[in-house]
């Protein structure tokens, strides 16, 4: 016999009051604090587990595949918790997301309405300096009006 962490899948924890969590990442699970024990021949392959603070973007899957936890799931309650709610939290789930960012370094945040978003005139300098000299677009736009009289 093994003795692991349980984790579960969202359409294998159940909710308080009935059914269970949906979710739209295939690689997301969810951290318990539920330990088992199982029989070795039942674990087919080990797996990577990354632990992801809720208001850091998700690592790309190629550059690292594996599973994602950013919730915790609690088995008695059949609620969900964040990894840093620090009301619930205990020491180990620290740990954890301290290991994941000293393996994948810091993660950059969510953008949140708070945050700084590009107004169209920085977007068009990042394209014009990502791609070069683009086309005088007033000309673009007064040849295609010029077809447009044209055709009528």
């Amino acid at each position: 016999m093994i003795s692991a962490q349980q984790l579960y899948r969202p359409d294998k924890a159940e909710k308080k009051g009935g059914g269970t969590w949906k979710s739209n990442n295939p690689r997301e699970l969810f951290y318990s604090l539920h330990r088992d024990e199982f029989p070795a021949v039942t674990i087919m392959h080990r797996c990577v587990v990354h632990f992801i603070p809720i208001h850091r973007q998700l690592p790309k899957r190629k550059q690292h595949p594996g599973f994602i936890v950013q919730k915790v799931y609690d088995t008695k309650e059949m609620i969900l918790w964040n990894l840093t709610d620090k009301s619930h939290k205990p020491q180990e789930i620290d740990e954890l997301v301290r290991k994941t960012m000293q393996r994948m370094g810091e993660l950059p945040d969510i953008l949140t309405k708070n945050s700084h978003i590009p107004d169209h005139d920085e977007l068009v300098q990042n394209t014009i300096q990502r791609l070069g000299e683009l086309p005088d677009i007033k000309t673009a736009v007064v040849k295609n009006s010029h077809i447009q009289d044209h055709k009528k």
